[in-house]
């Protein structure tokens, strides 16, 4: 009973949780908010999180809630998205999770380690969705999304590599994921993604 309970439910929990990523950019932007004197262009999201940030414990709270529901969703959607795309975001989600433990001032090392895989594996599974359905207007979003947010991720690589400011371009590869992995939660509620298989 339990088991027939559940299986109608992880469709729109899984879908629903996908759909929160966005909440993210909102958190981002009030706690910004909160930091006088704080540079979209030039700061990057990881100082809202750091003790520099008035408000850095709901940024850290923030990266440990919506993580964890990405995470989640990608395990509960996965049947919808395939193993490997469902794979990336769970990696991903992890990252973003562990991203609100390991604060960039207090755990670099750590905070490094862990955000890495988010800039590779949530553009990677956005272009993996939507590659095959390059056709639809789903696909297209889905590409558009995860090409920002490689093109995004680059950038920010090498503003960190010649010690540049960095938090405009690493703004494109976060927020676009976000967005795109809404745009993968609402296709996954209206089962969108097996009907083009």
């Amino acid at each position: 009973m339990a088991q027939a309970l559940r299986r109608p439910l992880r469709r729109p929990v899984g879908a629903g949780l996908l759909l929160l990523q966005p909440v993210v950019i909102a958190m981002q932007l009030l706690v910004a908010s909160r930091w006088p004197g704080f540079d979209h262009v030039r700061d990057t999201v990881s100082d809202l999180g750091s003790q520099a940030s008035p408000a850095h414990v709901l940024m850290n709270v923030a990266f440990v809630v919506v993580g964890g529901a990405l995470a989640a969703g990608a395990v509960l959607a996965a049947p919808e998205l395939g193993r490997t795309p469902a794979g990336l975001l769970l990696v991903s989600g992890v990252g973003s999770l562990a991203v609100g433990l390991a604060p960039v001032d207090t755990a670099p090392g750590w905070h490094s380690a862990v955000a890495l895989p988010v800039f590779v594996a949530q553009p990677l599974a956005l272009l993996l969705l939507g590659a095959p359905r390059r056709g639809s207007m789903l696909g297209r979003e889905l590409l558009v999304a995860g090409l920002v947010a490689a093109a995004g991720s680059t950038a920010f690589a090498i503003t960190l590599a010649l010690d540049a400011p960095g938090g405009l371009v690493e703004r494109f590869a976060l927020w676009s994921c976000h967005l795109g992995v809404a745009v993968v939660g609402y296709a996954v509620l209206r089962g969108l993604l097996l009907e083009d298989r």
